[in-house]
């Protein structure tokens, strides 16, 4: 006889809690540790490291260009870490949608570890992208510190944790839009999103620009009390987007109550840095930007040297030693007489800033006591110059600018533009020629500099075939032209260049003796160029029309 033995009903597999009500968090961390080693070898994120790569080393390093840390800080998060931004995007995107990619969502769907947590895996396995972000920040500290001698300034770290914040609010964006938008064109077209967004609605005014990704520093923030920015705020609003992104993609599988309570502070601590961020500056904080430029003397420290004495804002004490090299190397050509009446140099911001700085500021700013015709040397608050569209060119030039402040100086031109910033002409004068030329011989840089300049006039001038074609781009042009240097005085044409780099040719002992015998003569505006030319041997270019007048500079 055979004993039935009555079995009971199948037992049923319990479903795993979702993620905030007993998911053991073990399993996240171990996922998100397979799924951060695997976001590092995607090529989304390889490809754009490299590219950032490319742009660290190119974006002025390996160039003659002194940096300031300080103030690069910002620049830096737009130049490379968005690039890497970008990277883990698109990888924490097809990350997210692997699964259905590979059509195994039903398969993973019977495994005990439920979506919300896998989600929460790839959430955080994006954090795997900070040490590279961390690499890149410490390689451009580096690459900045080693390339040139004049770096000054530190960075702020405030600043710099914006562009790793920007590396996890793309992934926390790319999980995002994997779970509300799940296609794979999604997370291209999120790129996109993000560049619109950046760009676009107010990135370049004063307060709402803080409300993008990165809050860049207008073309006058070259030093950190330019402007009132608001880094510690801007944090917590860059933090509570990423919390928010992040808490958006798990509100996909659901809302518990504790997932609802940090959506509501996620969004509680963005609106609020929101609006403190776009409050107007307090007049405190305009009345020390105004002070410090319109008082420059009681906030600036001061080296003499010689006849010359030296003043610059504290962060730019150590250029003082990059100043010296043109203004010494343009005063010992000089007659001693013309040295022992002494000279000034001292720091301020460019004529040409004052349109970037805030409104409330140039409201109260004179710009008659900032940019006042004092006689002295002004060098900026950057050790470079521009082209015409705004872009650093390479260091030689800007001690070619400076030293022709001294020479110009030295000559009886005006050494720097005063206010309201418009140059005075002294094309074909002997006096400007000579000027260029001392210049020019001040440093091998500024002379590279000089004949550089020269052969580029002479090629426009081959090029556009016209008879005047030496005068027909200014090269201290008053507004605009190949090079802009706002605080130069005098302007000449690009034939005074041209002959000054041909006197560059002769033996600078005897350029400087015929000089000091005829000095009277050399700085009479009434002396033209081509006279010291003949003198020294020298076949003058060909003078034309200028393009624009300008008021004579004075005797």
């Amino acid at each position: 006889m055979t004993a039935v033995t009555e079995r009971g009903p199948e037992p049923r597999l319990a479903r795993p809690a979702p993620l905030g009500t007993g998911a053991p968090a073990r399993t996240v961390w171990v996922l998100a540790g397979f799924e951060g080693r695997r976001l590092l070898r995607h090529p989304a994120v390889l490809s754009l490291l490299t590219l950032a790569v490319v742009a660290l080393v190119g974006g002025g390093f390996g160039e003659e260009v002194a940096d300031v840390m300080d103030r690069d800080d910002v620049a830096f998060a737009v130049l490379v870490l968005t690039l890497v931004a970008w990277g883990t995007l698109l990888a924490a995107n097809l990350a997210a949608l692997r699964s259905r990619r590979d059509h195994t969502t039903e398969l993973l769907e019977s495994l005990p570890t439920p979506a919300a947590s896998r989600d929460a895996a790839h959430l955080v396995s994006v954090a795997a992208a900070l040490p590279v972000g961390l690499a890149l920040l410490a390689g451009w500290w580096l690459a900045a510190e080693l390339t040139y001698s004049a770096t000054v300034g530190t960075p702020r770290p405030a600043e710099l944790a914006v562009g790793l914040l920007l590396m996890l609010g793309g992934g926390a964006t790319g999980v995002l839009v994997a779970r509300w938008l799940p296609t794979v064109l999604a997370g291209p077209v999120a790129v996109l999103a993000t560049i619109v967004l950046q760009s676009n609605w107010g990135h370049l005014d004063h307060e709402l620009r803080w409300l993008h990704f990165v809050a860049g520093g207008t073309p006058s923030a070259v030093d950190p009390w330019l402007e009132v920015r608001h880094a510690g705020w801007h944090l917590s609003y860059l933090l509570a987007l990423v919390v928010l992104a992040g808490a958006l993609a798990l509100a996909r599988h659901g809302l518990p109550r504790a997932l609802a309570g940090v959506l509501a502070g996620a969004v509680a601590v963005a609106l609020v840095a929101g609006w403190v961020q776009t409050r107007p500056p307090a007049a405190a904080q305009v009345a020390a930007i105004v002070d410090r430029l319109e008082r420059p003397e009681a906030h600036q420290v001061c080296e003499r040297y010689g006849e010359v004495r030296y003043c610059a804002y504290p962060t730019y004490r150590d250029w003082i030693a990059e100043w010296r090299a043109p203004i010494e190397g343009v005063l010992a050509r000089v007659p001693a007489p013309v040295r022992a009446r002494g000279l000034e140099v001292d720091q301020r911001l460019w004529t040409s800033f004052l349109a970037d700085l805030h409104p409330q500021v140039r409201a109260r700013l004179d710009p008659a006591r900032v940019w006042r015709a004092d006689g002295a040397l002004h060098p900026g608050l950057g050790w470079f110059v521009t082209d015409h569209l705004g872009d650093i060119v390479e260091l030689p030039r800007a001690q070619l600018a400076l030293g022709f402040q001294a020479a110009a100086w030295a000559v009886g031109l005006p050494s720097a533009v005063a206010w309201p910033p418009r140059a005075c002409g002294a094309a074909g004068q002997a006096r400007l020629v000579a000027a260029l030329w001392l210049a020019g011989q001040a440093t091998p840089e500024a002379g590279r500099a000089l004949r550089t300049e020269a052969a580029r006039i002479e090629r426009s001038a081959a090029t556009m075939a016209l008879p005047a074609a030496l005068d027909f781009v200014d090269y201290y042009p008053i507004e605009g032209g190949p090079v802009r240097v706002p605080e130069q005085g005098a302007a000449g044409r690009g034939a005074d260049v041209v002959a000054a780099a041909r006197l560059l040719d002769r033996p600078a002992d005897r350029v400087a003796a015929v000089l000091a015998g005829r000095w009277e003569r050399v700085v009479d505006p009434a002396t033209p160029s081509k006279a010291l030319l003949a003198e020294l041997g020298v076949v003058a270019p060909a003078a034309g029309r200028p393009i624009g007048e300008a008021p004579p500079c004075p005797s």
